[in-house]
């Protein structure tokens, strides 16, 4: 039983779709060296000791934050720029879908009903200017093999 999976995210692809805005999926590109992008662990459970020592668990739902950093040249940034200008002028949020394919693993990430819940409006400025993140919060995340 041979392994073919290997670690590189250099062939990972990542669409993102706005609703009202790319209604059609637009690939995501131009990330950082050190970070592309990256999702927070989440809790899945809720669990109580009682008195006696017996522990109770449950399954709860949970919403998934993803980090999104990109270079500052990245031409992706407008997809961000526009995302959060747009949200401002209408004041309303625009739901997103994203995938992310994982060739080296064999995965893929599908994405559903995401908010663009964080924006660094200005990217830092210093020898050059820095890399920025953007956070979006999905309600939910479902793996499936490519």
């Amino acid at each position: 039983m041979g392994n073919n999976r290997n670690i590189t995210s250099a062939d990972s692809v990542f669409t993102l779709a706005i609703a009202g805005l790319y209604p059609t999926p637009v690939n995501i590109g131009g990330y950082a060296s050190d970070r592309a992008f990256e999702t927070d662990a989440v809790d899945v459970a809720e669990t109580v000791m009682g008195v006696d020592g017996n522990m109770s668990a449950g399954w709860i739902p949970n919403t998934t934050m993803q980090t999104v950093t990109l270079m500052p040249d990245s031409q992706s940034s407008d997809i961000f720029e526009n995302w959060d200008r747009v949200e401002t002028s209408r004041r309303t949020k625009l739901f997103a879908t994203g995938e992310i394919q994982i060739p080296g693993t064999g995965r893929r990430y599908t994405l559903s009903k995401g908010v663009l819940k964080r924006v660094t409006r200005v990217p830092s400025a210093a020898k050059t200017m820095q890399a920025r993140p953007f956070v979006i919060e999905w309600g939910s995340v479902t793996v499936s093999a490519i």
